[in-house]
């Protein structure tokens, strides 16, 4: 019973970093670089707001993802819905159980996600999501409200995953 409350949280992480990282992992082809144009896009409104996310507003940013990646709105929502709930309940799990970040830790995470971007086989696609924003430099300040919250959740997990290989 345990090992399939693991595997399932572990699972759930490629989910819940879904949203936060979907730049690194989209397909390189015409649709997918006007995908993260318009997410981007959508990422910016939301970045420019400089205000602390209320959980209202993260479901509905999750909501115009997956409408973007072609859902209709009522299953969009619902997906909104059940990933910002399965992504909060592992956010408080981490952070009860000692899982927590410095600025320097998001930072050094950061940098090694702009290292992979300069490699990465689909960097045109991750461009066209950063020219969205007025400069890069916004953008990486949008990721890091971002990891404050993913980067715990990653740990959690990544030592949940060790612990069940362990087993």
């Amino acid at each position: 019973m345990k090992r399939r409350k693991i595997s399932a949280l572990v699972l759930f992480l490629a989910a819940v970093l879904l949203i936060g990282t979907v730049t690194f992992y989209s397909r390189a082809d015409d649709s997918s670089a006007s995908l993260m144009s318009r997410w981007g896009a959508r990422l910016n409104e939301y970045a420019s707001r400089k205000t602390e996310t209320s959980a209202q507003e993260e479901i509905n940013q999750a909501k115009e993802f997956y409408m973007l990646s072609g859902m209709d709105e009522e299953m969009a929502e619902a997906e909104a819905e059940e990933y910002m709930a399965e992504r909060e309940v592992l956010y408080q799990k981490a952070v009860q159980s000692g899982y927590g970040v410095t600025d320097e830790d998001i930072r050094a995470y950061l940098e090694e996600l702009k290292t992979l971007m300069d490699s990465a086989d689909n960097k045109e696609d991750v461009q066209a999501l950063i020219d969205q924003f007025g400069t890069e430099e916004e953008y990486w300040d949008y990721q890091y409200r971002v990891y404050e919250k993913n980067l715990p959740i990653q740990n959690y997990v990544k030592d949940l995953e060790r612990q069940q290989a362990d087993q």
